[in-house]
């Protein structure tokens, strides 16, 4: 066995390249066996596995897979502000929630904050982590997320914590599962896995106390990861994918990615290089309804609101992709 890279089911490209997938992963402090049989108990009716692996953090430090997983918010965490002004839409949503002028406000990422400002600010990574605020001091908008301390308005709070949590010594169990019915939504499984934490009455969903109040899929973010949509399931199999000689895979070989590079003409190696583009700055300009528009396309395939949750497929998200000017 191989103690960076444990192959439990190879990847099935061609099975899984004609099926929605969805990508979960368990968070370093669930890899444990109860939290795994809770998730895979919860999905089985569902689909089926294409991959299922055990990574260890040293591979996941070698190949960067924690920071290229994260690289927008890892880029506003060092630099907020400076994030920030790029975009017009990032300031005007800001200054309308917090009623604030973005130039004279105190904004950090929270890379600055836990190495800069502990004098003013005195959180550690987990106490920042972990800090609650009211919603009136709390905005999340294109992927990212502010919250007000103090004078200080940080922004995505959870980067250095997940650092730390990613070590050498971490594990994480990754499963890729095919739905058996390709027009099923993604979040099926999502809603089946926190159903099935809160039948077992034993298997705590993590900061449940805290997240009590919160939406179901808001109250499980911190117990696992999983693909919301086409677009992230895409990413997330690019980034959590290996084979035997610890190579991920490419883009064209996931379902997605698949459908894209067959009608966009390019060869592979432009194909992957746009994606790849796409992934690593993920505010991008989407036309919509002959409207062009930011968007954080992680998050573009997906609608969540009081009325449901609303799926692109792939379809659309093929369109929505191939809308953006490259």
């Amino acid at each position: 066995m191989d103690h960076e890279l444990d192959i439990l089911m190879p990847y099935d490209i061609e099975k899984a390249v004609n099926s929605s997938i969805a990508v979960i992963a368990v968070r370093p402090e669930t890899n444990k066996i109860d939290y795994e049989s809770v998730i895979i108990q919860a999905v089985k009716e569902y689909g089926n596995p294409v991959y299922m692996a055990n990574l260890n953090g040293v591979l996941l430090k070698h190949k960067a897979v924690v920071i290229g997983h994260y690289t927008c918010q890892f880029q506003f965490a060092a630099e907020a502000k400076y994030g920030m002004r790029g975009y017009p839409e990032m300031i005007e949503a800001f200054e309308k929630k917090f009623k604030h002028d973005f130039n004279s406000a105190k904004i950090i990422g929270s890379l600055e904050a836990v190495k800069n400002y502990q004098d003013e600010i005195g959180l550690s990574s987990e106490e920042l982590f972990d800090l609650m605020v009211p919603y009136e001091d709390f905005l999340e908008m294109y992927g990212h997320t502010v919250k007000k301390y103090r004078d200080f308005f940080i922004v995505d709070y959870d980067i250095p914590a997940i650092l730390r949590r990613y070590s050498d010594s971490t594990n994480i169990l990754i499963v890729a599962i095919a739905m058996n019915d390709a027009g099923m939504q993604l979040n099926t499984l999502n809603r089946a896995i926190y159903e099935n934490f809160c039948a077992n009455g034993v298997i705590k969903i993590i900061d449940s106390a805290k997240r009590v109040n919160m939406r179901w899929f808001d109250q499980v973010r911190r117990t696992y990861h999983i693909s919301h949509n086409h677009i992230e399931a895409m990413f997330d199999l690019k980034d959590y994918v290996f084979t035997e000689d610890k190579n991920s895979i490419g883009f064209s070989d996931t379902p997605l990615g698949r459908k894209i590079f067959e009608s966009s003409g390019m060869s592979k190696q432009e194909f992957e290089k746009k994606i790849l583009n796409f992934k690593n700055n993920p505010l991008q300009y989407v036309t919509s309804g002959g409207v062009k528009r930011l968007a954080y396309l992680i998050n573009e395939g997906v609608k969540f609101n009081n009325d449901g949750i609303e799926e692109l497929s792939i379809a659309e998200c093929c369109d929505l992709l191939s809308s953006i000017e490259y």
